[in-house]
């Protein structure tokens, strides 16, 4: 009874001990490391002794690819036949030959005369060389049907579940394992390996996020091209909940690359190599990360009036509400609040100043009779520095966005018109040009604006919320029903920051900013909290 108390409080701390060290890949290096077959650089695919030198080089998981025999084992090979790892032996086909006649296969010598005789692996065999600190993707090859025969086998295992992810290109054998076993996380699998294949091989985001949906994976794995894979697309599968993995990347200007976006694996041939010269990218970019705005963060205090717009920096955000600026770390901590004069909206800030749409509670009439301005800030200090007027603006400055040295005001809007104005200025408030949003009406016209990802996001009262995106020159991009009506604010080109907030009958009102991510269907898609 001793002993097995013992050892069950052993394999408690082992476990324990793992977790650890498997969540420690991303604090230490941002990305897993993943031996493609093995070490299969240096030596033959899919054999044992690529897996072992994938760990003497430092892999923090190994990939292969299996497949379901003639007489129901399961071995680790990449094509359905022997051929192009035993060119010059009689052909194979996996899925028509039993074991022992696939152990006769020597898959070895074709690398390199020293690794001759070197055989197919079954997947118990691969399992019991991966070190309890270290992962495996088990790549599905065939279809469903190895289903019962994996699930025995993985359970079996010495290894913790979170040493385990299966991969695989087909959806539907991704869905499978998942029901199967659900604790185990499982990839699905696409390309994007050249620029002119067919629309199949390279699907749209909005279809790689409805196959993982349907296929219940708990990530993406996609070929690593960089003209394809973009923060934005990295953005829109985890706020579908996905990990993002990227596949076979040897060259280490590519990997760094794909390392400052962020992705959760990097498989590639040359384990080694890659591996090697990563850290030092993932300090520096970690810097970066530290300085971007935080995901979620609420403005610190309540304020006499509603939120009307916000901006941000890489060290601060700056809120608008209507009669009081205000100031805030990325996290929401106040760090200084100025009273100012109704009405303040929308704000942008631009070459360390903080610009305001301002109209002095003097909006929406339908004569015109508008007192538009904007106000301009220090934005270390919030100091005043300047007053222009923009009379322009003749239903009342309600927003303000900045682009190519000029800045463009967004306002009222009375009942009877279905369309929208953008009023253009220079960098010294000279106005330029009025712009027409063939929008629709929307109540009280536009009240936020910001410039990202090649287009202009505009915020609009009513019910239900609007968002209205126009390319750069002003053309409706689509009309969502996304709420950014009290603030929204380019991080960068792939994320803005959205804003939110309430107002309490003798309490206040409050303001709170999340991250968003373009979305082809719904405009906009809200990265989670957490």
């Amino acid at each position: 009874m001793f002993i097995r108390e013992k050892f069950h409080m052993s394999s408690r701390i082992a476990k324990t001990l793992v977790l650890l060290a498997l969540a420690s890949y991303t604090s230490c290096f941002g990305q897993m490391i993943v031996a493609h077959r093995g070490a299969s650089f240096d030596a033959p695919e899919n054999t044992l002794a690529a897996f072992r030198l994938a760990w003497e080089r430092g892999a923090d998981g190994i990939e292969g690819d299996f497949y379901l025999t003639a007489d129901g084992q399961i071995v680790c090979l990449h094509d359905k036949t022997t051929k192009r790892v035993a060119p010059d032996q009689p052909e194979l086909t996996v899925a028509e030959s039993t074991l022992q006649q696939l152990r006769q296969v020597d898959v070895g010598r074709w690398k390199d005369a020293k690794f001759a005789g070197a055989q197919i692996p079954t997947l118990n065999e691969v399992l019991a060389i991966v070190p309890l600190e270290k992962r495996i993707f088990v790549e599905i090859k065939c279809g469903p049907e190895i289903v019962p025969k994996l699930k025995s086998q993985l359970e079996a295992s010495r290894l913790n579940d979170e040493q385990i992810v299966i991969i695989a290109f087909d959806a539907n054998v991704v869905r499978a394992c998942r029901q199967a076993m659900p604790q185990y996380k499982c990839n699905w699998l696409t390309g994007y390996e050249q620029e002119d294949q067919s629309d199949e091989w390279k699907p749209g985001v909005q279809d790689v996020v409805a196959t993982l949906q349907k296929s219940e994976a708990t990530g993406l794995g996609t070929q690593g091209n960089e003209n394809v894979i973009d923060r934005s697309f990295i953005d829109r599968v985890r706020v579908a909940g996905c990990q993002f993995h990227v596949w076979t990347i040897n060259d280490v200007d590519a990997a760094r690359r794909f390392a400052a976006l962020g992705v959760d694996s990097i498989t590639t041939d040359r384990p080694a190599f890659i591996r090697r010269e990563l850290p030092l990218t993932r300090a520096v970019e970690e810097e970066k990360i530290s300085r971007q705005p935080f995901h979620y963060a609420v403005c610190e205090g309540t304020y006499q009036h509603h939120l009307q717009g916000i901006c941000a920096d890489d060290d601060a955000i700056y809120w608008s509400f209507t009669t009081t600026l205000a100031k805030t770390d990325r996290d929401g901590k106040l760090l200084k609040k100025v009273p100012v004069a109704n009405h303040h909206g929308d704000l942008c800030r631009h070459d360390g100043r903080i610009y305001v749409a301002v109209n002095l509670g003097r909006f929406n009439d339908p004569q015109g009779n508008a007192d538009s301005w904007v106000y301009v800030y220090d934005a270390k200090s919030l100091q005043e520095l300047a007053r222009h007027k923009t009379q322009e603006v003749v239903y009342g400055a309600g927003g303000i966005g900045f682009r190519g040295g000029h800045f463009f005001i967004v306002g009222g809007l009375p009942n009877a018109v279905n369309e929208n104005y953008v009023y253009e200025y220079d960098a010294d408030f000279e106005f330029m040009k009025r712009h027409v949003v063939t929008s629709g009406h929307t109540h009280l016209g536009i009240q936020t604006a910001t410039y990202a990802n090649d287009r202009w996001w505009f915020g609009c009262y009513g019910e239900p919320k609007t968002l209205l995106v126009t390319d750069d020159t002003f053309r409706m991009k689509g009309r969502y029903q996304f709420d950014c009506s009290l603030g929204i604010a380019r991080i960068s080109d792939s994320r803005l920051l959205t804003a939110g907030g309430h107002c309490t009958k003798n309490q206040g009102c409050t303001g709170r900013v999340q991250v968003a991510v373009p979305d082809q269907s719904a405009g906009l898609m809200l990265v989670p909290k957490n």
